[in-house]
């Protein structure tokens, strides 16, 4: 593990951009694929009663279940979906990201010049870590969602008014629940990890959060088909 480690490291610093398109596009894409397996919410009738017979028709009826189940996830699986978010996390979040958090880390300092000279390295360290998370998340994390939301229903080949629809049901509450999960993390990602290494932490993070974006992302277009 070491090893993969210090090669990932010696090839993000050879080619940070390569590195940064290749790990977050390969995490977006992971995201959505546990989504798509673990909540397709994109499931037609065919395929419910296709399950609902495996569960009654049989007498050892749960393993069966199960594994119609997952043969009708797969034999449904969007590849084009997948696709998509990988080309967003690929060409679209790590450009930003690669370029957002040195940003911060170079140019974001919690404006304390009366008592600067009072503070000592730690709690100076501290305070400028959480105006960082402050911008990350009040300016950041409200542009980010709709971004989002924007490129994958482009990609879909949907009109502003789908993606209004989108927005309208889905942008407050995701923004919420941003805030529910990332200042803490962003706190110990800004406080510990090295800036070159903030974005992999990120990616990593963000398989479960993409999945949940991908699922309100799905779920939203069938609400739009309904």
């Amino acid at each position: 593990m070491a090893g993969i480690f210090t090669k990932y490291s010696n090839f993000l610093n050879k080619r940070p951009q390569l590195a940064n398109a290749l790990t977050t596009g390969f995490l977006f894409g992971a995201g959505d694929f546990i989504a798509q397996l673990g909540f397709p919410a994109d499931q037609n009738d065919k395929d419910q009663k296709i399950k609902t017979e495996a569960t009654i028709g049989t007498t050892n009826s749960q393993p069966l279940s199960t594994i119609n189940n997952f043969q009708s996830i797969l034999a449904n699986y969007d590849y084009l979906r997948t696709l998509r978010g990988v080309i967003y996390g690929s060409l679209i979040f790590s450009p930003i990201g690669s370029r957002l958090y040195p940003f911060l880390n170079n140019r974001i300092f919690f404006p304390s010049f009366k008592f600067k000279s009072r503070l000592n390295p730690q709690n100076q360290k501290l305070l400028d870590t959480v105006a960082r998370v402050c911008v990350d998340q009040l300016c950041w994390a409200p542009v980010g969602i709709p971004l989002y939301y924007s490129c994958i229903t482009v990609m879909e080949g949907q009109d502003w008014k789908a993606l209004k629809l989108k927005l309208d049901e889905n942008y407050l509450e995701t923004l919420v629940n941003n805030w529910k999960v990332w200042p803490v993390f962003q706190m110990c990602n800004f406080y510990f990890v090295p800036v070159q290494l903030r974005l992999l932490m990120v990616n990593v993070i963000s398989v479960l959060w993409n999945c949940y974006l991908s699922f309100e992302n799905s779920r939203a277009n069938q609400e739009i088909q309904n």
